[in-house]
C-alpha cells in the first residue's frame, strides 16, 4: 500500500508541474508530448537494467533480454516520431526552463520510485519489463486517443490552450495510474500471511485431511 502511494503521489505532481509550467509558465504544448515521450524512453532504460540484471530468473535468458530490449526500444523509436511531429505541430521549445528542467525532474522521480524500500523485486523474467510495457502502451494509446479528441472540438483561441491541455495530463496520467493499480490490486486482495505457528497448523491439518480421505476410501474399497 505505501509503494502505491508514494507512486501516486509522484505521478499527481508530476501532472500539476506540468500544467503549472504551460500555463503560467509558459511551455509550448508541444513540450509536454517530447517529455511524454521521455518518461517512455525512461521506463524503457529502466526495463532494461532490469532484464539484465534479473536475467537468470525462471524465463530469462541473454537470447530474451537482447529480443526484449530491442523490441521495446524500436517501440520507443517509434513513438519519439510520432511525439516529435505532434511537438512541431503544436509548437516546441528547447530551452532549460521549458524542457531540460522538467526532464531532469522525471529523472528523480523515477530514480525516487526505484529507490522505495516498499519496491518488490521481482519473481520471475516477465515481471522485468511487465510494469514498464503496461503503462507505456497505455500511455501511447491515451495520447493518440487524446488527440483526436481534441481535433474533433472545436475550440476558439481563448480557450484552446487549457481544454487542450486538460485533456492530455487527464488522460496521460489515466495511462500511468490505471496500469499501476491494476498491477498492485492482487497484492490488496490476496489474504494476509500466515504467521508461522498458523502455518504449521495448517500443513497439520492438510496432512490430517489426507490420512483421512485416504482411510476413507481404502473402507470403500
Amino acid at each position: 500500500m505505501k509503494n502505491l502511494t508514494v507512486e501516486i503521489g509522484l505521478v499527481v505532481a508530476n501532472a500539476i508541474f506540468q500544467i503549472v509550467g504551460v500555463l503560467f509558465w509558459g511551455w509550448p504544448l508541444g513540450n509536454l508530448f517530447l517529455l511524454f515521450w521521455f518518461e517512455n524512453l525512461l521506463l524503457t532504460l529502466i526495463a532494461v537494467v532490469r532484464m539484465v540484471i534479473y536475467r537468470k530468473l525462471p524465463g530469462g535468458s541473454g537470447k530474451n533480454v537482447l529480443v526484449s530490449s530491442i523490441s521495446m526500444l524500436m517501440f520507443c523509436l517509434v513513438h519519439f516520431i510520432f511525439s516529435g511531429l505532434l511537438a512541431m505541430g503544436l509548437g516546441y521549445e528547447i530551452t532549460l526552463f521549458a524542457l531540460i528542467l522538467p526532464a531532469v525532474l522525471l529523472i528523480i522521480r523515477y530514480l525516487i520510485e526505484l529507490a522505495n524500500p516498499a519496491k518488490q523485486k521481482p519473481t520471475n523474467f516477465s515481471q522485468t519489463y511487465n510494469f514498464a510495457i503496461a503503462r507505456i502502451v497505455a500511455l501511447h494509446l491515451l495520447i493518440i486517443l487524446s488527440m483526436f479528441i481534441i481535433l474533433g472540438l472545436n475550440l476558439t483561441p481563448q480557450n484552446q490552450i487549457p481544454i487542450q491541455l486538460a485533456v492530455l495530463v487527464v488522460f496521460k496520467s489515466i495511462a500511468e495510474l490505471v496500469p499501476m493499480i491494476r498491477m498492485r490490486a492482487p497484492t490488496f486482495f490476496s489474504p494476509l500471511p500466515l504467521g508461522e505457528g498458523q502455518g504449521e497448523g495448517a500443513n497439520r491439518r492438510f496432512a490430517l485431511t489426507r490420512k483421512q480421505d485416504s482411510t476413507l476410501q481404502s473402507l470403500g474399497d
